[in-house]
């Protein structure tokens, strides 16, 4: 029985009040569902149906920035967010300050809108455009590592294997503005574009080692607790395989010639279906979550189950590779999007909907009516499905190849914009729900500890 069981319920005026709470990542959400709905994922539709249409339009510059809108301003922008939010609080470090965050917000928009406009307008094949998205981009990028580093070097706690991972994230962050850097002085030099290969391998950089490490670290801090089990206290030799192959992929751009990309996949292949079941769940019921949420962790299975998949093509076009390049590529493209669609994205609309605010005070208030998922679930499990046996289409069967790409790319945004609709209505609805679950917690309030404010599941299970 807790101690305080037999106290004296105080008055209400002593009651604790919520905390500021830095609210951010709101902004950085919300502004990455505006771009991939608005203008990556709409790119992505259109490209492949131009030409039958008799559309005049730069394919190559519209691809491009299709790749950078996802990259930068979906993927980029959300795991920025989650990520500044969720490291100093996993790190037992107080918030970052909103003025920084909000800075770093700034210049990674307005790099990706300035990139985006070029890609869709004349204005891209000016020099001084190109530079200046990439210097606002890569401003950004590095802004988020160095603030990274500074929580994770003044953190406690250095024996939780979940840090390993975050700085592995924090270098590649910094890899990411290098890149983004250089990517923009050799486009300003070639009329708007980055070399193709340039431009692949650091796609390649950015999922496997900016994104992927950064979702193997907040998944091994979270995610086998709410099946039951341990965090993983050592992740270094599975992140030292995986991120090995990505160095050999970042080494083939800068030698190249060198044939160290595919050996480089197929290692980084290896450690992703090393670290999606260690680090996250492919099987098992979520019993350490509350009833409310469990239907959220459908989605991280799903994610992880396609990072296994993803993971398994990148062996098997490193080991393909070695005699017909053609399929190897096939296989390379269907784990590009395994990895992006799979797992990062259907990760993020789980994750976001388990540890974020403004969606846990959504499930605390009693009687509210929650969205339902299963359609968000099934638009992007088929979206993220199609997407992968198009890959396999390519250059045999055009008429399936641009079918099932238009079906990926629609069913995603279908999806996406479900997420949306939900992350608005919470977000609107913050104010009148905070309200009504203080209210209710007048009414059964014993103070048997301090109150430690919202932070999704990761407070609602202590």
């Amino acid at each position: 029985m807790s101690p305080d069981a037999g106290r004296e319920r105080p008055a209400a005026s002593h009651r604790p009040t919520p905390p500021a709470e830095e609210r951010s990542y709101l902004l950085f959400l919300g502004t990455a569902l505006v771009l991939t709905l608005g203008a990556g994922l709409v790119l992505g539709f259109l490209v492949p149906l131009a030409p039958g249409l008799g559309w005049r339009l730069d394919e190559a510059a519209l691809v491009q920035a299709h790749g950078w809108v996802q990259l930068q301003g979906w993927l980029g922008l959300v795991v920025a967010g989650m990520a500044l939010r969720l490291v100093p609080r996993l790190a037992h470090r107080p918030p970052l300050p909103t003025a920084l965050t909000l800075s770093l917000f700034g210049l990674m928009c307005a790099g990706t809108l300035l990139r985006l406009a070029g890609g869709v307008g004349h204005v891209g094949r000016h020099p001084l455009p190109v530079l200046s998205a990439a210097a606002l981009e890569a401003a950004g990028l590095a802004g988020v590592a160095a603030a990274l580093a500074w929580t994770l070097v003044r953190s406690r706690g250095q024996r939780e294997g979940w840090r390993e991972a975050a700085w592995a994230a924090t270098g590649w962050w910094a890899a990411w503005a290098a890149l983004t850097a250089w990517g923009g002085t050799r486009a300003a030099a070639g009329g708007g574009l980055v070399p193709p290969d340039l431009d692949r391998v650091s796609t390649w950089v950015v999922l496997l080692g900016a994104v992927g490490n950064a979702i193997w670290a907040v998944q091994s801090r979270s995610v086998p607790v709410f099946y039951g089990r341990r965090p993983p206290e050592r992740l270094a030799v599975a992140l030292g395989l995986y991120n090995l192959g990505t160095v050999l992929v970042l080494t083939s751009a800068v030698l190249p010639g060198s044939a160290l990309r595919q050996p480089g996949l197929g290692l980084a292949g290896a450690g992703v279906l090393w670290l999606a079941p260690l680090t996250g769940a492919v099987r098992g019921r979520p019993h350490r979550l509350r009833p409310p949420s469990r239907p959220a962790a459908r989605f991280v299975v799903t994610a992880n189950r396609w990072a296994l998949v993803a993971g398994g093509c990148l062996i098997a076009g490193a080991i393909t590779g070695l005699w017909d390049r053609e399929i190897a590529a096939r296989l390379d493209d269907a784990a590009l999007h395994g990895l992006g669609l799979g797992l990062a994205t259907t990760l993020i609309v789980g994750m976001a909907r388990l540890v974020a605010p403004v969606f846990a005070v959504a499930r605390a208030v009693p009687g509210g009516r929650p969205v339902t998922l299963g359609a968000v679930w099934l638009a992007l499990l088929i979206g993220t499905g199609s997407r992968l046996v198009a890959a396999f289409l390519e250059g045999t069967s055009p008429a399936w190849y641009q079918g099932l790409l238009g079906l990926a790319d629609l069913l995603t945004w279908v999806g996406l914009a479900l997420f949306a609709l939900g992350f608005a209505r919470a977000w609107l609805r913050q104010g009148s729900r905070r309200e009504a679950l203080v209210r209710s917690a007048s009414r059964t309030y014993a103070p048997s500890e301090p109150y430690d404010d919202f932070h999704g599941d990761q407070q609602e299970n202590k």
